[in-house]
This record gives structure tokens, C-alpha cells and sequence, in this order.
């Protein structure tokens, strides 16, 4: 269903694999076991507080519910989920940043690297492909690029509390300090806003001397370097309806080498399910100038590929590396607001089909 690539003229092919994992923090009370039914459905998740199962205080005064996967089709222990283990700083095989916490009279004032089980102040809900049965470096199915056969409700939501979804491919199933691509969905703009994008340092911040503040630091050499998330993304013209008059699409995204230049190049687009038709196509040049060229990528607006001021690492975004690389793809939702989205439409996200791609 997918064309040959734009960049580089090969096929490329998409299997269909089943996601491994869910993952859950203050879900919606009436969440379905995922999957269910044939279906993906993603419920907006509500809240995480200090009455969430299993909130904990960890090292230096951290709160929240440890990251915990569970296998599917459960989400949690609330749904009969077995634990398939977990997140903890600083121990994955592709989280070069060590990050650190700066709590005040806590640590003295001084930043201190975090250790112990990663812990979730926040509602999410999602569900998780991992290439690698261990996180451990050289192992695993490389992954070259994924898609999702998925809706997104259409309703729109201006008022708080806002949540994102997304579809994405990440280098470490921990989220911290990773490198990433793929589709973020926001529901609290009209019509809603559809984003391709890709990050190197994701949710890093450079340390700040605010107290009880995180940051990620880079060590060559017995150095610290501080680090924060360089990324470029690109939004989507506004959806329409497919030629079945629903929001079923296919969501693709992969990464190719450009037959012309040798640039890695990341290709993505949506197809109607129906018909085989593109709805939109996509080529972005991390390494040109402008990363999503109108002629190749048609858009309401994007930002090129930056890094935060004064900072080297990162920069020119490195993704030979994301070629075949190890890690996981997620699907899911995040409560930004982490207040109980009251009376909305659920599910927000449903999705029949993940696949993976392959040269």
C-alpha cells in the first residue's frame, strides 16, 4: 500500500507485528483492555495524584507512579496486568544523557544523577512494539520505519485540560534522553493540528539552577555538558475526510537514503486505506536547508531543524543512526494538563494495525 520511495527508488515493505506492552498512569476509569475486540482504543487518560495505585516518594524527594510495562492485552495491575518490567535512570542502552536533579536543600544545592525506578507524575496510556527482547546494546530487529493503520477523533477540545497524541518511533523505551520521529496529534487547536517530527536529547533540558528542576547532562571525558532537546517538525494540512467519508488512515514513516546527494532522508505520508490514494506525502532533509521543503513536503507551516542556542551536540541531527536502528514504537496518549478530561468522546486514538518497515 505504501510507494517505492521517493528519495531512493526501492520498495519498501511493512509487516504487521502486534505491540508487546501497554503502559498506563491514571487511566480513564472505563480504558478497555488494549487490545480489544480487534481494536487499539485509546481512552483519554484522566489523572495521576498521590491516591493513584502504587504513587511512591523515590531518590530525593521524586514522587509519582513507577514506569511500569505490562504485557497485553492488560494495562495495569487494576486490569489483571502481569509486569513486564519497567524504566529506571540512567541504565538504558541508548540514553547517553545523565540526568540530574536539582532539589534545593535536598541534594545541597548541587546537581545529582538520578538513580532508581523512573517515576510518572503524569495520565498516559499507550501501548508499545519493542524491537529488543532486553534492552541491551546489539540486540533486537532493526527497525527502519513504521505505520499505523489508526483514527483520531475529530472532535476539538479549546479548553484545558489538553492532551497529545502520538505515534512514534523512539530509540530507548524509556523516553529519556532518546532519539525519536514520528506523528503528534493535538486536539486543542481548530481544526486539530497533525505533526510530523523527529528529536535528538527528547524531553532533555539543559541543566538550569532552579531548584527542584531536572536537566541532562552530557560527560566526554569527565566533563559535564549540559543538553537540551534539538528538533525540527513540520504541520500537516488540515485532514479531510476519506473517500469512505471516516478518519481511518495510514500512517507512515520511515527513513530512506537519498539516491542524489547520500543524505538519510526521512520520508512519511498518509494513505486512504480505501482506495490505496495518497492523501499526503512528505520528504524531510535533516541535514538541508529548509529540513521540509515546501516542493517536497506540503504544509500550514514547520520549523528547521535546531538546536537550543549555543549547543553542539546534537547538531547535524545524526540520522544514519536511526538506519535499522534498535528501539520501540509507541502509540498512545498524554495528559499534559493531568486533570480529568471530563464528558469528552472517547476513544480519542484508535488503531487496527501497527507494522514495521523493512528495505
Amino acid at each position: 500500500m505504501v510507494p517505492a520511495s521517493q528519495a531512493s527508488g526501492n520498495a519498501v515493505t511493512f509487516n504487521a507485528v502486534a505491540p508487546q506492552y501497554n503502559f498506563s498512569y491514571g487511566a480513564d476509569p472505563d480504558q478497555p483492555l488494549l487490545p480489544s475486540g480487534g481494536f487499539w482504543n485509546f481512552y483519554m487518560p484522566a489523572q495521576v495524584t498521590s491516591s493513584t495505585s502504587g504513587w511512591t516518594t523515590g531518590l530525593y524527594g521524586l514522587e509519582g507512579v513507577p514506569d511500569v510495562f505490562y504485557f497485553e492485552p492488560a494495562f495495569s495491575p487494576e486490569s489483571g496486568g502481569q509486569n513486564a518490567g519497567g524504566c529506571s535512570w540512567n541504565l538504558t542502552y541508548d540514553s547517553p544523557p545523565y540526568w540530574v536533579y536539582d532539589g534545593g536543600s535536598i541534594t545541597g544545592n548541587h546537581y545529582k544523577e538520578l538513580s532508581g525506578p523512573i517515576l510518572r507524575a503524569g495520565a498516559a496510556v499507550g501501548s508499545v512494539y519493542q524491537s529488543a527482547t532486553q534492552q541491551v546494546s546489539g540486540s533486537g530487529v532493526p527497525i527502519y520505519g513504521f505505520a499505523a493503520m489508526a483514527r483520531w477523533d475529530r472532535h476539538v477540545y479549546l479548553s484545558a485540560p489538553f492532551l497529545i497524541g502520538a505515534m512514534y518511533f523512539a530509540t530507548d523505551s524509556c523516553y529519556s534522553g532518546d532519539m525519536e520521529y514520528g506523528f503528534a496529534h493535538y486536539n486543542y487547536y481548530s481544526p486539530p493540528v497533525n505533526q510530523f517530527y523527529f528529536y535528538a536529547y527528547s524531553n532533555c533540558a539543559a541543566p538550569s539552577g532552579m531548584a527542584d528542576s531536572y536537566g541532562c547532562m552530557l560527560t566526554p571525558n569527565g566533563a559535564r555538558y549540559g543538553v537540551g532537546q534539538c528538533g525540527a517538525a513540520v504541520n500537516l494540512p488540515a485532514l479531510q475526510l476519506n473517500s469512505q467519508g471516516n478518519e481511518w488512515y495510514l500512517w507512515y514513516a520511515y527513513i530512506s537514503q537519498n539516491a542524489s546527494n547520500g543524505h538519510y532522508v526521512f520520508e512519511a505520508g498518509l494513505r486512504d486505506p480505501y482506495t490505496s490514494q495518497p492523501v499526503w506525502t512528505c520528504v524531510g532533509d535533516p541535514l538541508g536547508s529548509p529540513t521540509f521543503p515546501v516542493s517536497t513536503c506540503p504544509q500550514i507551516a514547520s520549523a528547521d531543524y535546531a538546536c537550543p542556542t549555543g549547543q553542539t551536540f546534537g547538531s547535524p541531527f545524526p540520522i544514519a543512526q536511526l538506519y535499522g536502528a534498535l528501539g520501540s514504537v509507541t502509540v498512545g496518549i498524554t495528559n499534559i494538563s493531568n486533570t480529568p478530561p471530563a464528558g469528552r468522546a472517547n476513544p480519542m486514538l484508535k488503531m487496527s494495525q501497527l507494522y514495521m518497515a523493512a528495505p
